[in-house]
């Protein structure tokens, strides 16, 4: 065989052997390059993860954190991550459309385990006296998460999360266009364990005719303020203020709206604060645009105000507050300014012509819901010293029950006559309120069992026989649904009248010489004009004898026919006592009282005066 031989050309094997080890090494230089690349890409694109999701990092890194560079959140990609204490994260959204509306919602994770060993050994208390918390000793709000949102011109939301409050939500109005930016800090804290989030921006569907029916929080002053429509609900959210320890009431919170009325006529106008509870309290401002030296200002409103709206039981400036306001308007720009403190709200209002009017109806109409809006925008603010200022207080429960006779009686008893005739309630939030209010009022009378009574109330057999009568006529005309409830009001009546043959008329005790020459006060006297004895007796009658028949209650059946007895059997003292022992006799049905009613109607015609009207002399002021 022939051998092969060597190749007659060595060198340029020679430089193909060299090329390919010089292939060989770049190839391999140039695999180590791209691996060290892909591995520098993991790690940036892990770290920008690990920011977006706000992952824990060591509290050595804090300061680092803090100077990191703003992450981006999308709009409607919820976020979920943790922050240590000591740190800071940002986000910056793209650019917002000038005038869009968009949510922020912000929550904590595990509100059980974010407060810290040092905040549940006691220290401070949050209601140190019975009615009105002391500011100053206050517990303090220890952040866990302090949040700030700025809008291009658009004042800032910050809001501190803790364990009584983990979250926030609230809605913005875009001024100008351009990113927002949402940071988090979370103050050092022992121990040093990270806090979960959940967070997200979404863009909400609003067209201009929705966007008169919402209040952003971006409307903090009138500058900021967001339009109305008056007859279109407005709806709002106070959850970028503190929920549980506001101790900065009635400097935060507010939401301004702001419309004009063009109508060369005036117009009565209701606004109705509609809230889930009436924890603390709320109010309204209506402010007008007026035009001066100093350049266009605002003016508080007050033409056709309602007479209510006024300071209550001893009330401390920051506590006022009016969830119902009236006012008559006249052509011109205005500014309502909301203070509802509570994570929702709406804002109804309605529109009427101006009284008086020539249609009965259309008075009792108005009336109706006047009356109930002026009830429960007075026992929004509890009655008594009872209004607090931070939800962290309790209300006392002998506050809690207060009806206060007048505003709960005389306005809750007209709306319920006037349901029984045939109107409706247009109120119904406001209705629902008033009667939870009266169904809650009564209380045991400890050493008679079944016996309850208002035990706050400076004439209770009064108050304890109306309240029974209102909440029948409520079941009776409204629910349709009995309950046990107008039972306990039934026997304190029965303490009073079983046992005596003479109505209760003397008060000897409480004699008084400013109120003479009446013969002498009436039996139960609160504080104000006398309250006649027989007008106790029959709403006392009304209660016995309608629960007699409810429940076939022999015992409540005899009592109610002692009680007619007692009806003719001590002398009117005067005008007011001749009006209510005839309504009584009445209503009772006795056709003995026929005479006296008869005898009765003379003396009142007699002293009608020339205008038609009557006035009750023994009591009126020279």
């Amino acid at each position: 065989m022939e051998k092969l031989s060597k190749p007659s050309c060595p060198g340029i094997v020679h430089h193909l052997a060299r090329d390919v080890r010089e292939n060989v090494r770049t190839f391999r230089f140039r695999r180590a390059v791209i691996i060290s690349i892909i591995l520098a890409l993991i790690v940036l694109v892990g770290w920008r993860s690990e920011g977006l999701r706000g992952s824990p990092k060591p509290s050595t890194n804090a300061q680092r954190a803090a100077d990191m560079p703003a992450a981006t959140i999308q709009f409607g990609h919820p976020l979920a991550g943790s922050i240590n204490p000591g740190e800071t994260q940002t986000w910056m959204t793209t650019d917002l459309a000038s005038g869009a509306y968009y949510s922020v919602d912000v929550n904590l994770d595990s509100p059980s385990k974010l407060a810290l060993p040092g905040e549940l050994v006691p220290q401070q208390i949050a209601s140190p006296i019975t009615f009105n918390v002391v500011k100053d000793e206050v517990m303090p709000v220890t952040a866990r998460v302090e949040v700030k949102f700025d809008s291009p011109g658009n004042p800032s939301i910050n809001k501190k999360l803790h364990s009584g409050d983990p979250g926030s939500y609230f809605i913005i109005r875009a001024a100008q266009p351009g990113p927002a930016r949402l940071s988090f800090a979370a103050p050092p804290a022992n121990p040093a364990s990270p806090v979960g989030f959940q967070l997200a921006i979404r863009p909400l569907e609003v067209s201009a005719e929705d966007a008169l029916q919402l209040a952003p929080n971006t409307a903090r002053d009138w500058q900021h303020a967001n339009p109305m429509s008056l007859g279109k609900t407005v709806f709002g959210t106070s959850d970028d203020i503190e929920y549980l320890y506001n101790t900065d009431e009635g400097k935060v919170g507010w939401q301004w709206l702001t419309f004009e009325y063009k109508d060369s006529k005036p117009k009565l106008i209701f606004f109705e604060l509609d809230l889930l509870d009436r924890d603390v309290p709320c109010t309204l401002k209506l402010f007008r645009q007026e035009n001066g030296p100093q350049g266009q200002h605002l003016v508080e409103y007050k033409n056709g105000i309602d007479p209510t709206e006024i300071r209550h039981d001893d009330q401390s400036d920051e506590l006022v507050g009016f969830k119902f306001i009236s006012r008559v308007l006249s052509p011109g720009r205005y500014f309502l300014s909301v203070k509802a403190n509570h994570p929702r709200w709406s804002l109804r209002t309605a529109m009427f012509g101006v009284p008086p009017y020539s249609d009965p109806r259309q008075a009792v109409d108005l009336a109706m819901r006047y009356m109930v809006d002026v009830g429960d925008s007075f026992f929004s603010n509890t009655p008594r010293k009872g209004a607090v200022r931070t939800r962290a207080e309790n209300v006392t429960d002998e506050t809690e029950r207060c009806i206060t006779c007048h505003p709960a009686h005389f306005v809750m008893l007209s709306t319920l006559t006037a349901v029984r005739n045939g109107y409706t309630v247009q109120n119904p939030p406001e209705f629902k309120f008033m009667m939870d209010k009266l169904y809650n009022a009564p209380a045991p009378f400890y050493g008679f069992p079944g016996t309850y009574w208002l035990r706050f109330e400076l004439a209770p057999t009064n108050g304890i026989s109306r309240l029974g009568e209102m909440l029948l006529m409520y079941e009776d005309e409204v629910s349709h649904r009995p309950t046990p409830i107008p039972d306990h009001t039934a026997n304190y009546p029965r303490l009073v009248y079983d046992a005596r043959q003479i109505l209760p008329r003397a008060d000897t005790v409480h004699y008084m010489e400013k109120f003479q020459p009446t013969k002498t006060r009436n039996y139960e006297f609160d504080g104000n004009r006398p309250i006649s004895d027989f007008r106790v007796a029959a709403d006392s009658w009304y209660v016995l004898d309608r629960m007699a028949r409810r429940d076939h209650n022999a015992d409540f059946a005899r009592s109610a026919a002692h009680l007619k007895t007692l009806m003719n059997s001590a002398p009117t003292n005067d005008l007011e006592d001749i009006v209510e022992q005839t309504k009584g006799m009445v209503m009772m049905g006795n056709p003995e009282f026929k005479p006296i009613i008869r005898e009765n109607i003379q003396k009142i015609l007699a002293r009608q005066h020339d205008d038609g009207g009557w006035a009750t002399a023994e009591y009126m002021s020279l």
